[in-house]
């Protein structure tokens, strides 16, 4: 009886060795559905690079070296036959400044990022008010730019120009467009948002 039971497990390992054969022999037949290594490349040929030369640069005549920045801009006065003229007949000139004795201070924030100073021209309601005072300062030659402001009010529309990386230019330029608009601005910390 005990023989009659190893006989049949025998018979059943080879027989389910036997299927296994043919079952890994069927699983890699060349009817596989997994697809084939692709023997074919879609690599382009390599370019033809042919040597140039580059001509050195050659600066502008208008324009300064990038380590020094413009002098701080002076207003020239136009004619007192209309008082618009004041504000949109003139046109504003770098001209250099006689430098005091005093160095420029440049100061880091607690970042280790430089601080920057711009003058605020002033607030304005309504967006239009602050794009003409805008296109005036930028028409005279002012790198002027506006920024939203919340106020107990409501919204408002801030002018500002700048920045400047010293608190001296920024209150030269001050100086130069209180001249300019007949005005009162104020000189304060640059905030890029």
């Amino acid at each position: 009886m005990a023989a009659d039971g190893l006989k049949q497990r025998l018979v059943g390992g080879v027989a389910l060795l036997v299927i296994g054969i043919v079952a890994w022999f069927w699983l890699l037949s060349a009817d596989s559905p997994v697809d084939a290594v692709a023997r074919e490349t879609q690599i382009p040929p390599a370019p033809e690079i042919k040597p140039f030369t580059v001509p050195a640069p050659v600066q502008p005549k208008d324009t300064l070296p990038i380590e020094q920045e413009p002098a701080p801009v002076a207003v020239l006065a136009a004619p007192k036959s209309s008082p618009r003229a004041e504000i949109t007949g003139t046109k504003v000139e770098p001209k250099p400044v006689a430098t005091k004795s005093a160095p420029e201070t440049f100061e880091l924030d607690q970042q280790g990022l430089p601080v920057a100073w711009v003058v605020q021209i002033g607030l304005f309601s309504t967006q239009a008010n602050a794009d003409k005072i805008k296109a005036t300062l930028q028409e005279k030659g002012f790198k002027a730019y506006t920024q939203i402001a919340k106020t107990p009010k409501g919204d408002g529309v801030k002018v500002f120009v700048g920045p400047k990386l010293s608190r001296e230019r920024a209150d030269a330029q001050k100086k130069a467009i209180d001249q300019a608009l007949k005005t009162n601005t104020m000189v304060v910390r640059f905030s890029p948002s």
